[in-house]
């Protein structure tokens, strides 16, 4: 009897373990690195290594959205102003998809 106790809660405390290392590592996965620019109504997020602020304040949405891979529009920019570089947290579920793609921000922050 007593083996099986042990038995129960050693298999109870590996699945909960991997449960937990499953929920870190699906934080990190649903992130995404890039820099914020508003146009009209909209907030892009361009996850684009190449982007230069000066050019994406000359296009229109539509340009903006060519001219770089990566482009996302997010539902909120929070104290950010155009060109800051930022890393945002983002639920998978909530994706909509459109071109682009649509994210569901729920995390924002202004990184260096």
């Amino acid at each position: 009897m007593k083996r099986f106790l042990v038995l129960v809660v050693l298999l109870a405390s590996i699945v909960l373990l991997v449960q937990v290392i499953n929920n870190l590592s699906a934080e990190d996965d649903y992130t995404i690195d890039g820099y914020l620019i508003n146009k009209g109504n909209s907030t892009y997020l361009i996850a684009d290594e190449n982007f230069d602020l000066e050019k994406a304040e000359m296009l229109s949405n539509k340009q903006l959205i060519v001219a770089y891979s990566g482009t996302y529009v997010i539902d909120k920019s929070g104290r950010t102003k155009n060109g800051d570089k930022v890393r945002i947290w983002y639920s998978p579920k909530e994706i909509q998809e459109m071109h682009p793609a649509r994210l569901k921000v729920l995390k924002l922050e202004k990184i260096n």
